[in-house]
C-alpha cells in the first residue's frame, strides 16, 4: 500500500549538513560537549579499550565476595590473568584489607590500576575513596 511521504512516520537529516567534514568521527561526536562530558567520554573510551583486550574480563570466570562494610570485591580470572574490582559504596573513604582474598591472590604481590597505571602493594590495605571503584590487573 502506497503512503504519501508527508504521511510517513519518518524523518531524515542529510549528514552533509550535520557533520563537519574536516573533523574525525570522534571529534564530530564530541563537538559541543562541556569539560565534564569530555572527561566522561575519555574515561569510558579508556575503560572500554582496556576491557576489550583483557581475557580475564571477556572470557574469565567470576568469583565474588560477600560485601563487607559497604565494600564489594570480585575477581575475573582467565588462565594466569587476574583482575580485581573493588567497589566502595560508602560516602566515606575506606581502607580495604587484602587478607580475606588470599585464595584468589595466592602469590600475587601487586595490582596495577587499569586506568592510571598506579601500582598497589597487595601485602597492605588498599585505600578507596568513597563512592568509587578500583580496577586492578593483579600480578
Amino acid at each position: 500500500d502506497w503512503v504519501a511521504p508527508e504521511d510517513r512516520n519518518i524523518g531524515m537529516v542529510f549528514q552533509d549538513y550535520a557533520l563537519f567534514p574536516h573533523l574525525t568521527v570522534e571529534k564530530n561526536i564530541s563537538f559541543g560537549l562541556n569539560n565534564d562530558q569530555m572527561e566522561a567520554q575519555r574515561f569510558t573510551k579508556q575503560l572500554l579499550n582496556w576491557r576489550k583486550n583483557n581475557l580475564a574480563v571477556t572470557e574469565g570466570t567470576l568469583t565474588h565476595f560477600k560485601p563487607q562494610d559497604g565494600i564489594y570485591v570480585y575477581f575475573r580470572k582467565f588462565k594466569e590473568e587476574l583482575v580485581m574490582i573493588l567497589l566502595n559504596n560508602n560516602t566515606s573513604d575506606k581502607n580495604v584489607s587484602m587478607d580475606r582474598f588470599y585464595e584468589m591472590l595466592e602469590d600475587k604481590t601487586k595490582g596495577i590500576s587499569a586506568l592510571n597505571k598506579q601500582i598497589y602493594e597487595l601485602s597492605s590495605d588498599i585505600y578507596i575513596p568513597g563512592k568509587s571503584a578500583l580496577v586492578l590487573d593483579v600480578k
